[in-house]
């Protein structure tokens, strides 16, 4: 079987990399952090130990990627710091979504 070419490489890795795109704009469409925080509230010590998790799991990918040869320069930490960022905007997201529909059924809805 013939290798594909890099070019088919490349094409087929843009195309993976907008379809990841346009599910975390969507995903990030679902509520906005006005919002968000005011389904919320006062930050519980769920939340805040969520947020912590995340944040951990960022560190760890980090630590384990550069281990294994990612470069430790300005524009990889300036991008692992927007992942980050958006993890953690969606976990918040999603427990603010899980609080409302928790609501909901508690009114019996």
């Amino acid at each position: 079987m013939a290798r594909k070419s890099k070019q088919w490489r490349r094409i087929r890795g843009k195309a993976a990399l907008d379809q990841v795109n346009k599910d975390v704009q969507g995903a990030l469409r679902l509520l906005d952090s006005e919002r968000a925080d005011g389904i919320i509230g006062d930050a519980t010590a769920e939340h805040k130990v969520l947020m912590k998790g995340v944040q951990g799991v960022v560190s760890l990918t980090w630590a384990f990627m550069t281990a294994t040869g990612l470069r430790d320069n300005d524009q990889t930490r300036l991008r692992m710091a927007q992942g980050q960022a958006m993890l953690l905007t969606m976990c918040h997201y999603a427990y603010a979504l899980g609080i409302e529909k928790g609501r909901g059924e508690a009114m019996g809805g």
